[in-house]
């Protein structure tokens, strides 16, 4: 089979591992900004039909349910947010992993994918760790064996930071002790939390998770499959078994209960449920795999790529999320095949305006590109320091009662744009030092 190399309008973008394009900084910006926006709104949202006072921040921006428990849901296009993210994230994955392939060899770039892998999964450890910690309590929530896991897991981190400053800077061993570090830190941090959560709900039924599985069956997907004119035939493939399994799954009369409902009683799948949303994260991902290949490697002008391939191809994918729309109509419990398809459509269309602005009318939106440099990082941050956020504003839902008419209009305004702002100075200093978070 030939091998595949990279044939876009910018050749020099290759000539290292850290170089990146400009179009999908923006992109990746922009969703930060987006994911942003509805983190806020949820904070500051509400559930109109039980009578509570009207939302803050403006309503499209806003997921569905919080405005009637409906079947079919309403479904807006803050619903589709960790979905086109995905997207996001799958676009760059055959950039790196070709990358990687040619610079280093094939098992750094899978070691690379792993390493992303076990730091999505610890991210989401953490995240529920900090939303466990008790300020008021002896010990902040935590027990004694907490603790000690802590301090254990401290002096294996610092050892390593200096085996990789002193010895192993430079060498292969870098990449296996990052590698080990990033398992040992799941390892390490999941006990603190079994007490709240258990495996099924870490390692497959939250959004770091499925973004991390996603991205998994996207390795898997480039290795096994190098030309995406056969690969999109697997993403395809994954929306039609989950379409399939979601019939079988159990029904009342709201339709499917939950994604992670069990399709065989009494048998394993019965404990540990179908991983639904990581099925169409897969396809989701392989999609965007596909849209990046078509663009930038398969044809010698993108603009080829876009008209015969991936014009056509959004086109058959809205069909696709129309007609399985009346069968099994999106939701809100779930990622399946009719928002996963939908949130591609979507997503691609963003994918192409922002394109269209960086190669064709020269527009950058200036603050974009820094957030986008750090998405990951970033995506982590504002979930965060949302949390303490929403401790001084526990009681959002009176927020419109408390300020009525311009004054809590502006107020609203402000407490959107403190946190844009805030997230904004820290990705433009991080940005300023060179300082990036990449795994």
């Amino acid at each position: 089979m030939e091998e595949l190399t990279y044939k876009s309008e910018n050749e020099k973008q290759f000539k290292s591992l850290h170089d990146r394009y400009g179009w999908l900084d923006q992109l990746r910006g922009f969703c930060v900004v987006w994911l942003l926006v509805a983190f806020l709104t949820w904070l500051f949202s509400s559930i109109l039909y039980l009578g509570y006072p009207p939302p803050v921040g403006p309503t499209w921006m806003n997921h569905g349910y919080r405005y009637g428990d409906y079947f079919p849901a309403i479904i807006t296009i803050i619903d589709m947010g960790s979905s086109i993210f995905m997207f996001v994230l799958g676009l760059s994955a055959p950039i790196a992993f070709n990358s990687k392939i040619q610079k280093k060899g094939f098992g750094y770039a899978w070691i690379a994918i792993l390493i992303r892998f076990f730091m999505f999964i610890w991210f989401n450890i953490l995240i529920k760790i900090f939303y466990k910690i008790d300020f008021s309590a002896v010990g902040m929530g935590f027990e004694s064996t907490d603790l000690i896991l802590v301090f254990i897991w401290l002096g294996i981190t610092t050892v390593l930071v200096i085996l990789h400053f002193l010895v192993l800077k430079g060498t292969k061993m870098q990449t296996y002790a990052l590698l080990f570090w990033t398992i040992l830190s799941v390892a390490l941090w999941f006990p603190i939390i079994t007490y709240e959560y258990n495996v099924w709900t870490i390692f497959f039924g939250e959004t770091l998770a499925y973004l991390a599985w996603g991205t998994i069956l996207a390795g898997i997907f480039l290795t096994i499959l190098k030309r995406a004119d056969q690969r999109i035939w697997s993403a395809i493939g994954l929306l039609l078994l989950h379409i399939i399994l979601w019939e079988c799954a159990k029904y009342n009369q709201m339709g499917p209960t939950r994604w992670f409902f069990e399709l065989f009683p009494g048998t394993v799948l019965d404990v540990i449920g179908i991983p639904f949303n990581i099925i169409s994260m897969g396809a989701i991902a392989i999609s965007a795999t596909c849209v990046s290949d078509w663009l930038l490697i398969q044809y010698e002008d993108p603009i080829q790529g876009i008209r015969k391939r991936i014009i056509p191809f959004t086109i058959i994918i809205f069909c696709f999320h129309f007609l399985v729309d009346f069968f099994q109509p999106a939701e809100h419990s779930g990622i399946n095949a009719s928002l996963a398809s939908v949130s591609i459509f979507i997503a691609i269309y963003l994918f192409l305006a922002h394109y269209a602005f960086d190669k064709y009318f020269n527009v950058k939106i200036p603050f974009l590109t820094p957030l986008g440099r750090n998405a990951l990082l970033m995506f982590i941050l504002q979930g965060i320091y949302l949390f303490i956020y929403g401790i001084f504003w526990s009681n959002a839902l009176e927020f419109r009662a408390q300020f009525p008419g311009l004054v809590g209009n502006f107020l609203g305004i402000c407490l959107f744009i403190g946190p844009i702002a805030l997230l904004i100075v820290i990705a433009w200093i991080l940005d300023r030092l060179k300082l990036y978070l990449k795994f």
